[in-house]
């Protein structure tokens, strides 16, 4: 959220900067630099699990399976963490560290990555 609160900070000084006719230079890695934004550093995968790839018949949905309990993955997870599960073929098993919050029967994903 930090991060958010500096990127919307910094857009509002380009902005004003522009607004007063002065020239204004901004790149986006140095946005992203600035906001850490680029990479997942400064979150960690800390918890342990299992993920399953759904495979269309028995597994309708990609599953997170944390101390022998399934969870469906939201939809709502952090793109990168989307993006890391669409990788691997449909009925993987694939061990997994992550961050995330349980939500009844389903897990929202911070990040995600091979153990």
């Amino acid at each position: 959220m930090e991060h958010l609160v500096m990127v919307i900070k910094l857009l509002a000084v380009l902005l004003l900067a522009v607004g007063c006719g002065s020239e204004a230079n901004l790149s986006n890695s140095a946005l992203e630099q600035s906001s850490k934004l680029s990479d997942n550093s400064s979150i960690k995968a800390t918890s342990i699990g299992t993920l399953v790839r759904q495979n269309g018949t028995s597994v309708k949905y990609d599953q997170l399976q944390i101390n022998g309990q399934l969870y469906k993955v939201s939809l709502s997870s952090s793109i990168l963490s989307l993006e890391f599960i669409a990788k691997y073929p449909l009925g993987a098993q694939v061990p997994v560290k992550y961050k995330g919050n349980v939500r009844s029967q389903e897990v929202l994903l911070e990040v995600i990555q091979a153990q």
